[in-house]
């Protein structure tokens, strides 16, 4: 069922547009659905919950004297009248009565669903807003006639319609069933022809009625699952990210596009304001390739990574208890001989002030991060200021995929250190430059990439698999594989 979610969401996102374009689509997030797959994995789940279950057993004609039941007027009425009644063409008729083509003095009492092969499952998109269904399974129908005689019908049917996407503003968009279900059979078995045709049109005239429900019911399938695409994630250090289904893109040969809005909301659920992103460029789509894809903008992950850094999440406080590049006293030799106090513990403070400057190319992000660095000496009477510096870090690092969240991992690339304020004399530069370096390198980063290691959390799309890891770029987003379990 979970794997249903994502494919029968994403078969929305082309239901627009029938164009080729590989153009710019203005999204934040973008999902990339390979048609082919998501007819299989619709196929699989329908397979597993086969509604025409229920049908088998059920009884179609009347029973007794072909009265009651779901078809009983138009099989042959209590009054023994009707098509196949007491005196209809398959009663004393034609074909029922005393030397008719069946025998018998009496008419057809009831037509029962013995078995209900697996529905197999076809879609199409139907420009612009229209999902078609085909729906397929083979029927076996017992006939019994009065006098204890009866037949087997083997029937061939196929069920054909349409739902249609509907989005109305500020809401959600939605699938609503189309008033066009079409039902074909084909009677299979060794009885003359003109009872073939006989037969035929009373189950013309009677299966609709049975079989339209399963298109209606796989219509509100498909609408509840769209439902649960919308969800808020946890991030950490700025609050949540969200995702709702947003506006219908284009479709391309055999993918699909669905846009996700993205939304950022603080720990009091208020909304977070995003700067205006570029539209994401695509590729063109390669001759078979069947891969499923979600595309997010790289200005997303700027942007998240912006706001961790005026969330003050990038800022770190670091004492020498525990500390191994402190435990070591590399900061300690940058001090002046006697300025340390006695029985006192460094700490160094380190708060981003300016906005970084971050970059994505690929899947490589840079990051410009300007700091302040300040030492102080904690005693048992407070702290005591014993110098600032101005540093520039420069890192640089890969995103990744860890389950289903996308993360950064970095690493220093450059440093430049200078001292802007001392309460203890002159401070030797390359001795501070290799200390911090030191300290930024044994206990700065390991903290900073343990908090954006999920720095994104991937959109739930039901039963899918994030796992394998594979992260490419497309244009100017970055692009997450995604595998259904079910072909693992």
């Amino acid at each position: 069922m979970k794997m249903l979610t994502f494919w029968a969401v994403l078969l929305l996102c082309g239901l627009l547009s029938s164009s080729q374009s590989t153009g710019g689509l203005p999204a934040s997030s973008l999902v990339q659905l390979d048609i082919n797959s998501l007819q299989n994995a619709l196929g699989t789940s329908m397979g597993q919950e086969n509604p025409l279950d229920n049908l088998v057993g059920q009884v179609l004609g009347g029973g007794g004297g072909g009265g009651e039941g779901l078809l009983g007027n138009i099989l042959g009425g209590g009054g023994g009248g009707g098509l196949l009644g007491n005196n209809g063409l398959l009663g004393t008729g034609l074909l029922g009565g005393n030397g008719g083509l069946l025998g018998g003095n009496e008419g057809l009492i009831g037509l029962k669903i013995v078995s209900a092969s697996p529905l197999q499952l076809s879609l199409t998109v139907m420009p612009p807003n229209k999902i078609g269904i085909s729906l397929s399974t083979n029927l076996k129908i017992k006939a019994d006639l009065l006098g204890g005689q009866l037949l087997g019908l083997d029937v061939a049917v196929n069920i054909t319609g349409s739902s249609r996407l509907v989005q109305d503003p500020n809401q959600p968009a939605r699938i609503v069933a189309s008033d066009d279900c079409n039902v074909q059979i084909k009677v299979g078995s060794s009885l003359l022809s003109g009872l073939i045709n006989t037969v035929s049109n009373v189950l013309n005239n009677a299966l609709p009625a049975v079989l339209c429900p399963v298109l209606t019911l796989a219509t509100g399938l498909l609408n509840g699952l769209i439902g649960t695409v919308d969800g808020v994630h946890p991030v950490e250090g700025v609050g949540s990210v969200e995702y709702l289904l947003g506006s219908i893109l284009q479709s391309s040969g055999d993918k699909l596009m669905l846009d996700l809005d993205v939304g950022l909301l603080d720990s009091s659920g208020n909304k977070v304001s995003l700067p205006p992103m570029n539209s994401i460029t695509l590729p063109p789509t390669r001759p078979g390739d069947h891969t499923s894809r979600v595309l997010l903008n790289t200005e997303l992950i700027s942007s998240l990574i912006d706001l961790h850094v005026k969330k003050g999440s990038f800022n770190r406080d670091i004492t020498g208890e525990g500390s191994s590049s402190l435990a070591a006293s590399a900061l300690q030799s940058v001090l002046p001989e006697g300025t340390l106090p006695a029985n006192s513990v460094l700490k160094v403070s380190i708060n981003t002030g300016e906005t970084p400057l971050v970059t994505v190319e690929n899947t490589d992000i840079n990051i410009k991060l300007p700091v302040d660095v300040t030492v102080s000496a904690q005693t048992d009477s407070g702290l005591v200021p014993l110098f600032a510096a101005d540093a520039d870090i420069d890192l640089k690092g890969r995103i990744k995929v860890t389950g289903d969240t996308v993360g950064v991992n970095l690493s220093l690339e450059r440093l430049s250190v200078r001292v802007s304020s001392s309460q203890i004399g002159d401070i030797d530069a390359n001795l501070l430059k290799d200390s911090v370096l030191n300290l930024l390198t044994n206990d700065y980063l390991p903290s900073l990439n343990g908090m954006l290691s999920n720095i994104l959390p991937l959109p739930h799309f039901g039963n899918m698999d994030y796992a394998s890891g594979a992260v490419g770029s497309a244009g100017n987003a970055i692009s997450v594989d995604l595998l259904p379990v079910a072909a693992k």
